[in-house]
């Protein structure tokens, strides 16, 4: 049996033995109200590692560089090292459905529409859940996937009081960031959010260096499924004005399982006329947590016509109640190509969407 072959088995029999741990986990507690509300300060404006700015707009996709057989490594290495022993936990979503219960706004303006409940059916399976290395250590605490959206809440404790010294109570970040996926694919919109734990969780007992990390994964290349890595590199201090500071070298990975879950997918062929230019569209995803639609053009020679799909979106519900559809935004843009992914504000009940409408075309969303 050949070096390919072996890794292959090896790796599959690995996930599907993490697999069936997932219906033994025990269930996540809900945090408190102040609690949901800080984490969803989080959310509201992640931002990419390193650059400590709100995601939206457009934004260059980052690239992941390790295969599929380096992350079988990594998933080995953390059985035999002990960062897995306590199995794959199911994330069962309560705390990021507690996080979207208490955003009143989104709750009010999606009040026929919403469906949180849902969330406890979208749990990833979290193979990380405890990482200690390096004086950090990382415990994943939940997580959730619709199928092409995924969201990670993690703790992190800093264990060095050297280093706790020299942090002073600022915010520390990672010099780098990367997801991790077998097919190696670019991801093209994530981001995270960091927060001292006594200021996210005010009312739980913290001791000194904890910090909350919040990441939201966004692509619908996500969608089949297994297994999804987040690399971090670097532990630093980012000062205003004098840059980053490394304060401990070195490199943390936890990984999570994705289940393959449904998403609703169409190919209208539609024509969109935007500032005189015909734009067809070529492809729309929706699930509760996202939206993401796919653009070109046939003039490729033509005019340079810089647009964003964001600003003309809106939802007709069954009832005929119209949704101005709003979130954080990721868009990409060419002369000739768009991509756009939009995260919404609270999971949709897509039972009660009738038609999406993309820059005033009306496309239908179920037969």
């Amino acid at each position: 049996m050949d070096g390919p072959v072996f890794d292959a088995m090896l790796k599959t029999a690995l996930e599907e033995a993490l697999r069936r741990d997932i219906q033994e986990a025990p269930e996540v507690p809900s945090p408190s109200r102040r609690q949901r509300k800080r984490m969803r300060r989080l959310l509201a404006g992640p931002r990419r590692a390193g650059e400590g700015e709100a995601v939206q707009g457009p934004e260059a996709p980052r690239r992941s560089r390790n295969p599929g057989r380096w992350l079988a490594v990594v998933v080995i290495a953390a059985l035999l090292t002990g960062t897995a022993a306590a199995g794959l936990a199911l994330g069962g979503g309560a705390r990021f459905r507690a996080m979207f219960e208490e955003n009143s706004w989104a709750a009010d303006y999606y009040k026929n529409a919403a469906d949180t409940e849902q969330l406890l059916g979208l749990g990833a399976g979290m193979g990380t859940t405890l990482l200690e290395s390096g004086g950090l250590r990382f415990e994943m605490l939940d997580a959730v996937f619709d199928g092409q959206k995924a969201m990670v809440e993690l703790r992190l404790t800093v264990l060095d009081p050297d280093l706790l010294e020299r942090l002073q109570e600022q915010n520390p970040s990672f010099g780098e960031t990367e997801i991790l996926l077998e097919n190696s694919r670019d991801v093209g919109a994530w981001g995270y959010s960091s927060a001292p734990w006594t200021e996210a969780y005010p009312e739980e007992e913290a001791q000194a260096g904890q910090y909350s990390l919040v990441f939201s994964i966004n692509d619908e290349i996500l969608n089949a499924g297994g297994s999804c890595g987040i690399r971090l590199q670097d532990l630093v201090l980012y000062e205003y004005g004098s840059g980053a500071e490394t304060l401990l070298p070195g490199e943390w990975i936890l990984f999570l399982t994705l289940r393959p879950t449904e998403v609703l997918r169409l190919e209208p062929d539609a024509v969109c006329r935007v500032n005189g230019v015909d734009w067809i569209l070529d492809g729309v995803t929706l699930s509760p947590l996202a939206l993401g639609l796919t653009f070109h053009r046939e003039d490729r020679d033509g005019r340079y016509s810089r647009w964003s799909p964001c600003r003309d979106l809106s939802l007709r519900l069954k009832n005929g109640e119209i949704l101005d559809i709003k979130g954080s935004a990721f868009v990409g843009s060419s002369n000739t190509d768009v991509e756009a992914r939009i995260e919404f504000p609270v999971p949709l009940d897509l039972d009660q969407a009738e038609s999406l409408r993309v820059c005033g075309v009306d496309i239908p969303l179920h037969e």
